[in-house]
């Protein structure tokens, strides 16, 4: 069977069928044609493979592609205008008018990866303000997608990495070992093959997923919500001529992970994190944190997908009083002017975070600015609980005793009434200090030493006690310093 048609087209966006790896799709009743002339296809028992190659320049720029091929199922969102039709993601595509949907000059044919060499290194180029915003853990999905997802390479190839509902990230071969005869000869990429990618940013994100943030869900979810349908589907607030939200106030106690929340949220949508600290806008002289602010919001719409968070925005966005500061009015009227000078088509959002959600100067806190208010509250027994087991893995018996376990850890959870996930933090850290010190002593000359190697100390719930009777809540400092 022979596909001679070149197809891209969706009824909306290419995120309605978002490609993993690189993947070529054909109707499914194309694939089930093609099962009849090759079975050992069947219930996925091999996998289907195809070279796609031009064959008439004057319609599109020379190129030879190898491509994993999925089927797309009954009712996918995809034109179907004829038989003979194969889609690839447009990211894939040599240039940009091979993906508007007219015919072109294109043969695909089956082949078996089998029957081509393994390279032993290749070396892939990436641009690194695409990468930007990538952490080392999106990198390492991204060199697994090649061994598993991909595995077929030529110098003529390009492939693209997607790691969000974001525009995937284009890359192409610069080196293969062996090097190959032709730009178009193909090698399986396996898992003894040596990758590089190079382009890579100096100082990768932080790593900062859900699976860390314990007991703040509905915040999460709720941010969520607010950030993705303006970031990623702006056409359905301009179907109804409605403005999109572009910021949102979160307020609560310290120590309970507001930083953690935006930067997390940020990430999961492959959006830049910008962060406005103090040292940014409060300046010595005239006009320079104002021009910091500036700066950063231009920052923020180059990138077309970002998340400005300004930490503590109290601090510089203060009610405005008669005896204010002429610099403390000047910040905040430069913010106002920012905020509304966000477009929907910039792809921007604005999170504040503050402890005194009172202080904030009214001004900013109307709709068209910081749309909605979002409290982080201290976390009550049952998310104290799940922040307890973010960081207590009781499961794992070469750092816990027996007696440590999530019986145990429920009714910790209920003595710790008042602490924050900070709070927890720490009363974790010094449950460790306090095993370790239950092995330490001292000689006649003052001189340290320990009585276990570090593999056979263990975590026991006396540790934790000991602990939880040295460690104060914030709160609970809090009220005795304003004693």
């Amino acid at each position: 069977m022979k596909f001679t048609i070149l197809k891209y087209k969706a009824y909306d966006n290419h995120y309605d069928l978002s490609p993993h790896g690189m993947t070529a799709w054909v109707l499914e009743d194309d694939w089930n044609k093609f099962l009849k002339d090759y079975p050992m296809y069947r219930n996925e028992m091999a996998e289907f493979f195809v070279r796609i190659e031009s064959c008439n320049p004057q319609e599109l720029s020379k190129c030879v592609l190898f491509s994993k091929v999925g089927k797309l199922p009954r009712g996918a969102r995809y034109t179907a205008e004829g038989a003979g039709y194969i889609w690839l993601p447009k990211e894939v595509m040599p240039q940009k008018d091979s993906t508007t949907n007219k015919r072109s000059g294109v043969e695909v044919s089956v082949v078996d990866i089998l029957d081509f060499p393994a390279a032993s290194s290749i070396t892939i180029q990436v641009t690194e303000d695409e990468v930007e915003t990538w952490s080392e853990k999106d990198f390492e999905v991204a060199e697994k997608d090649l061994r598993t997802q991909i595995n077929l390479c030529c110098m003529q190839q390009k492939l693209f990495f997607s790691r969000s509902v974001k525009d995937a990230v284009v890359g192409k071969f610069i080196e293969v070992v062996p090097k190959p005869i032709t730009d178009d000869t193909p090698f399986r990429i396996t898992s003894d093959t040596k990758i590089e990618i190079k382009g890579k940013p100096l100082n990768p994100q932080q790593v900062i997923d859900f699976s860390k943030i314990g007991g703040q869900k509905k915040v999460v979810e709720e941010l969520r919500q607010l950030i993705q349908l303006p970031m990623n589907y702006p056409e359905y607030f301009s179907k109804f001529g409605i403005k999109p939200p572009k910021g949102v106030l979160l307020y609560g106690p310290p120590g309970n992970g507001k930083t953690m929340i935006a930067r997390a949220v940020a990430q999961s949508f492959g959006a830049a994190f910008i962060e406005i600290d103090l040292s940014d806008a409060l300046q010595k002289y005239k006009g320079v944190g104002e021009y910091n602010l500036g700066k950063k919001f231009e920052e923020a719409e180059r990138k077309r997908n970002a998340v400005i968070f300004i930490d503590e925005i109290d601090s510089i966005a203060s009610i405005r009083a008669v005896d204010s500061e002429q610099h403390e009015i000047s910040l905040v009227g430069k913010l106002l002017s920012l905020m509304d000078g966000i477009k929907s088509s910039h792809r921007v959002f604005v999170i504040g975070a503050t402890n005194r959600l009172s202080a904030i100067d009214p001004a900013l806190r109307r709709p068209g600015r910081f749309d909605k208010d979002i409290e982080v509250p201290q976390p009550d027994c049952e998310s104290r609980f799940d922040i307890l087991c973010k960081y207590v893995k009781w499961q794992d018996k070469t750092i816990f005793e027996e007696d440590v376990d999530d019986v145990y850890l429920k009714e910790l959870s209920a003595k710790i009434d008042g602490f924050s996930g900070a709070d927890i933090s720490v009363l974790y850290a010094e449950t460790a200090m306090s095993a370790i010190r239950r092995n330490l002593q001292m000689d006649n000359s003052g001189k340290a030493f320990m009585t276990k190697d570090a593999e056979n100390i263990l975590i026991s719930k006396d540790d934790f006690e000991a602990a939880r009777l040295v460690i104060k809540s914030t709160e609970q400092r809090t009220l005795e310093a304003n004693k």
